[in-house]
Formats: C-alpha cells, structure tokens, sequence
C-alpha cells in the first residue's frame, strides 16, 4: 500500500477465477507497506485464469499497479524493479490480472494499491464563543486551538465580540483526516478593552461539540476522532463571568478593613491570571 502510514493496517479482498468460476479467495493483509504474505495456490497448464482486485474504491487518487513475474521474488521492490520473465496480462482491465497458466509456471503476482487520506472539508469543524456576564461595552478576543499529535497540527485561530454576546466570527477548521485523532481546547491568549471593573472576576469554561464523541472528562476540552460517519462538527465555547465578591471585616481598634477578590482566587481571563487585593488599615 504505497504513500501508507508505517502503522496503517490495511486488507484488501481478492479472488481466483477461471471459465469455470471462482478458484480461490480471501482477504489479503498487512500494515503500512508490510504485506503477511498469501498462500500458494495449484495451477492447471493450459487454464486461463484472472486474478481479481474486489471492491475497489472508486474514488482512489490512481489505480492499482499489477506486475506477475515467473519465479522466485524475494520482495515486491524485486518485483517491480524488473523487467525479465514478466507475464503479460490478457486483460485491459486495471484491476484484474489475466494469464495463461503454462507447463512449469512459477507465478508471484503484485499490485500496489496508493493510500489515499480521506478528508471531510467544506467548514467540517466550526467553532462559536460566547462570553457572559460582562459589561456591554467590554470588546474580547479569545483564541481557539485544535491539535493533533498524528497529523502534526497545532493551530490558534482568534474569535472577538463585545459584551455578553456570541462571537462575531467563528474558528474554522478543514480538510480533517478520517481516523486521526484531535483535540479541541481554548487557547491561551485573551484581551479585553475596557476598565478593571468591567472584567473583574474568574471564567468558568465549558466546550461542547455535537457530531463527534468527546473521549475526555474536561468540560474545557474537546477530544474526538474523525470517522467516515462524520459529517459537520460544530461546537459552542462558552466562557461565563464568576462576579466579583467583596467582603468588609473590622480591624485593628475596630478600622475598616476590606479585600476585594475574585471566587476562585484569580482572575482567570482565558489562560491569563491576575491577583486582585485591596486592603486599608489604619491605627487609631
């Protein structure tokens, strides 16, 4: 299977026939460009048979390459590589393979057969933002990432608004491969127009996609594994403001003292964190 991964497994399905029908057939083997191997099968002098490729996919980027050989082929490199004792095919058909089995015919047939990915494109994966809890006049960017240790992708897109409203652009991703894994998360860069107040506090985050399952426990991240039953992704990130709290107590000889303090202890702004405390204590 040429252009395969090294731990792609494949099986092809192929089939012996003569005037009479079917001979022989099953499944064929191997992972990336390693083949297991297939049985010797007897062959009548004198008989035509074809050698048949079943099931070929139609939309495959080449047809596959046939090559028989008589006699002994170390590996498919040697078989390909040579251009003596080649048997000729009788058939235009470039997925069988036609011969005349002859008096002390010695037969190793090859095909190669070209990897092709499958892409599902045309905005697979579109993903919204939503911030709320903030003021109205609060502009906002966050980035989006999508990863994938397989496909070697690790890619931020930035998603913007203002106020508690759903972003104005969505986070596009597509030509995803079809059983590569990815995982979807928020990125860790964020910035906000407007005054201390107006942003004060911690994010919760949620993430949620429908179209694909989400294989980990984090609510704030996403990871999913493309399949030929997958159509659209679309997710909705969704970061709501936890309120600052502030919390007056008595102090020294009865003074004021008072801290302000965001929930959690931080103010979590998308992967940025600012402590916030304000304290007053004075003597009488």
């Amino acid at each position: 299977l040429s252009g395969a991964p090294a731990d792609f497994p494949w099986e092809f399905n192929f089939e012996l026939s003569d005037s009479e029908g079917v001979v022989s057939g099953g499944p064929l083997h191997g992972v990336g460009l390693e083949f297991d191997g297939s049985p010797d099968l007897p062959l009548v002098p004198g008989t035509v048979y074809t050698i048949t490729e079943l099931d070929p996919d139609p939309d495959a980027i080449a047809t596959p390459a046939w090559i028989c050989w008589d006699g002994e082929v170390e590996d498919l490199g040697e078989l390909f590589g040579g251009v003596e004792n080649v048997v000729e095919d009788l058939d235009d058909d470039p997925y069988s393979f036609t011969f005349l089995a002859t008096p002390g015919l010695d037969l190793t047939c090859g095909v190669v057969n070209y990897y092709r990915p499958q892409v599902l494109s045309s905005n697979l994966l579109t993903v919204t933002k939503e911030v709320a809890g903030v003021d109205s006049g609060v502009e906002w960017e966050f980035t989006v990432k999508l990863s994938s240790a397989s496909e070697d992708l690790d890619e931020a897109q930035t998603v913007s608004g203002t106020g508690p409203s759903v972003s104005d652009n969505s986070a596009t991703w597509t030509n995803l491969t079809v059983g590569a894994s990815y995982v979807l998360s928020e990125g860790d860069e964020f910035t906000a127009d407007g005054t201390t107040d107006d942003v004060a506090g911690s994010f919760t985050t949620t993430l949620e996609c429908t179209g694909v399952t989400d294989t980990d426990d984090d609510p704030a991240t996403v990871t999913f594994t493309v399949t030929e039953e997958t159509t659209s992704v679309t997710c909705e990130l969704v970061n709501t403001l936890i309120p600052v709290k502030v919390l007056a107590a008595t102090g020294v000889n009865g003074s004021p003292v008072w801290m302000v303090f965001a929930s959690a202890g931080t103010l979590m702004l998308g992967g940025a964190a600012i402590w916030m405390g304000r304290r007053r204590d004075t003597e009488m």
